[in-house]
């Protein structure tokens, strides 16, 4: 391991997200993290693939025509 972990803290100034965002993400399950000596660290690696995890794909493209097919309810 050559990184340093990350405490929660600094993984919430990374991201511009509070401490109980993070804290929360790591109780659901989000986000991987490991207690040493009582205290929550995370790894570089599992950061980034949150972040990756967690990317939101656009929707496609509705044409006129298409809302047009839709007949009202």
């Amino acid at each position: 391991m050559t990184e340093p972990l990350l405490t929660p803290e600094a993984v919430a100034r990374r991201c511009g997200l509070s401490r109980r965002a993070v804290y929360d993400a790591i109780r659901r399950g989000e986000l991987p993290a490991m207690r040493l000596c009582n205290r929550l660290r995370i790894r570089g690696e599992d950061l980034d693939a949150w972040f990756a995890g967690s990317v939101v794909q656009p929707e496609p493209a509705t044409s006129a025509k298409e809302l047009r097919k839709v007949s009202p309810a």
